[in-house]
């Protein structure tokens, strides 16, 4: 998926690859998921994968737009592209997870760290999405508001009990798994990860299953401390 990066820096994801694994409808609103994107990577990202390795494949999956490479690059975002062609301009950025020549960092995008990413940018995005800041202060977005979804049935908009709800379920049941099911996939890889090394891997095993830490109410042990000396964090 070769998409233009319209971020004065180099991300990992693109707009369109949350809207392709995050739980979002087809037409969310980039301009809030590109605002997210940023803060969704340092605020996750960047602590689940290790620096070391967040920058490395940071700086694989984005390519800069030279005279030499725009030709070629054109031809990639253009693949099927319905509407006017994109013409890049040189200094432009391209991310796509084909520049990336590991197979085992493709392995780990696939398995875990696109799905990941995708959760958490829609999770950093839901406030801006309920409410927006204007001029005259903080706007309610389509407030009481009823929407006729593709199915043709009625949606009347979320309250914000409902999206603090909402956004307590993602992180618990959704995004922390997966960040601890990674966390255990890169420990068993941890060789061809060379960069993954701020984690230390395979100590104090509580024998839980993953996301151990923060659980919908049912499961057990959801109120046990962190256990002194636990380094998988």
């Amino acid at each position: 998926m070769y998409r233009v990066n319209p971020l004065p820096r180099k991300v990992l994801i693109t707009s369109d690859e949350v809207i392709k694994m995050g739980p979002v409808s087809n037409d969310p609103g980039v301009q809030k998921l590109d605002d997210a994107i940023i803060i969704a990577e340092e605020r996750f990202m960047k602590k689940l994968m290790c620096k070391s390795f967040y920058y490395e494949f940071r700086d694989a999956k984005n390519k800069i737009v030279t005279a030499d490479n725009k030709a070629a690059l054109e031809a990639q975002v253009n693949v099927g592209n319905s509407g006017e062609p994109i013409v890049l301009k040189v200094g432009e950025m391209i991310n796509a997870i084909e520049f990336v020549q590991d197979d085992n960092w493709k392995e780990w995008w696939f398995e875990f760290g696109w799905k990941i990413l995708a959760e958490c940018v829609v999770y950093v995005a839901s406030p801006v999405n309920w409410i927006r800041y204007e001029a005259q202060g903080m706007m309610q977005n389509n407030p009481k508001s009823v929407a006729i979804t593709n199915d043709g049935q009625g949606a009347a908009s979320a309250e914000l009990k409902d999206v603090k709800w909402m956004m307590d379920k993602m992180l618990m049941d959704r995004i922390d798994p997966l960040i601890e099911a990674s966390h255990e996939w890169l420990c068993d890889h941890k060789g061809s990860f060379p960069g993954y090394n701020c984690k230390r891997c395979h100590c104090d095993d509580d024998g839980n299953g993953v996301s151990w830490q923060r659980k919908s109410p049912w499961v057990h042990g959801v109120y046990d401390k962190k256990k002194k000396g636990h380094c998988c964090d």
